[in-house]
């Protein structure tokens, strides 16, 4: 049995080449397309358990390959804690137990990366070359890490992180941005915060921002719209737009112009959950019609054909399938690199 810590998983991922990157995002289409033809993955619902002083989550999944369990815990008063627990399906034995906010953070943004990287690029019409990131956590800053990871050197020109405090920004130019630019040297990087500006400048800055963009990845638990779809709408261009910081119906990080702006078409890491959690989507109305599942985009000869004339916007919310298979290619690599702990006789 392996043990992996946060800081250990931090270290893995944020040393993975593009080729290591590439090999993730493979393991992760394949798994999201598995969900279309195989009736052999089970995701049962969520289980809770509600103190006066924490809820717990208990999240289930099997592939039939691995099985596993992540555990969530949320104090009222304390930073939420979790574990990933990785079992083998045939004889029952825990093979790994890992941190499970690094996973998270990183296979939410890699979920997005399924989309972007098959609806951007030079041969869709909509440019990586300007990414606008809202929020400043840890699925922020893995959005820009990933999108560097897995586009061709010289396609991203400019990543602006914009949020409403300062704080978490000043860490990010202080700890990521001297890290990115030595990896990255001809990519701009540059912060947006509402904190230290008046609300006219803020929002005049924030048009422009939106008005140059090629790509918006919002990350944030907000209960209204980060911006107005008239901001778009200033300079038309195809553009891509990922979705994953709203997972309850009150949240809202966009407005229904600007959900709808794919044509009316929305691709889903999964219908029924975006349909219940999405709070975008339950205030537009949008019917599972309108939906489009990963998996269906990458089903082979019967893939659905990403719309050429329209935004594509991709909302996710997360399932449990992500945090089994991504954990356990990390508990691999881990190995493999001699990282974590291993614990003998463990059965």
């Amino acid at each position: 049995m392996h043990l992996l810590s946060e800081t250990t998983i931090a270290t893995i991922l944020t040393s993975l080449t593009p080729s290591q990157g590439q090999e993730f995002l493979r393991i992760l289409i394949q798994s999201l397309s598995s969900l279309n033809i195989n009736n052999a993955i089970y995701q049962p619902a969520r289980t809770s358990i509600v103190t006066d002083q924490s809820t717990a989550l208990f999240m289930p999944v099997s592939n039939t390959i691995t099985t596993g369990i992540k555990i969530v815990h949320v104090p009222r008063t304390r930073p939420i804690a979790g574990v990933i627990n990785l079992f083998d399906p045939e004889n029952g034995h825990l093979l790994g137990i890992l941190g499970a906010a690094e996973i998270t953070a990183f296979r939410t943004a890699l979920a997005t990366m399924t989309l972007f990287v098959r609806a951007t690029g030079d041969q869709t019409g909509i440019k990586r070359e300007n990414i606008v990131v809202f929020g400043s956590g840890r699925q922020a800053e893995w959005h820009a890490r990933l999108a560097l990871l897995l586009s061709p050197p010289g396609s991203v020109q400019s990543i602006t992180f914009v949020n409403r405090g300062r704080a978490r920004l000043q860490t990010l130019e202080e700890e990521v941005f001297p890290v990115l630019r030595g990896e990255y040297p001809g990519v701009t990087m540059d912060t947006l915060s509402q904190e230290t500006l008046s609300q006219d400048d803020y929002e005049a800055r924030l048009k422009g921002l939106l008005g140059r963009s090629d790509v918006i990845f919002s990350c944030t638990p907000a209960t209204e719209p980060n911006f107005p779809f008239a901001y778009l709408q200033q300079h038309p261009r195809r553009r891509f737009l990922g979705l994953i910081g709203s997972y309850k119906p009150q949240m809202q990080e966009i407005d229904t112009e600007t959900l709808l702006c794919g044509g009316g078409k929305i691709y889903v890491d999964s219908k029924e959950a975006c349909l219940e959690e999405s709070g975008e989507l339950i205030r537009a109305g949008v019917t599972e019609d309108q939906l489009v599942e990963i998996g269906e985009v990458y089903g082979g000869s019967s893939a659905v054909q990403i719309d050429a004339n329209n935004n594509v916007v991709f909302k996710c919310v997360g399932m449990g399938l992500m945090d089994l298979v991504i954990a356990k290619q990390v508990l691999e690599v881990a190995i493999k690199q001699d990282q974590g702990m291993n614990v003998e006789g463990f059965a």
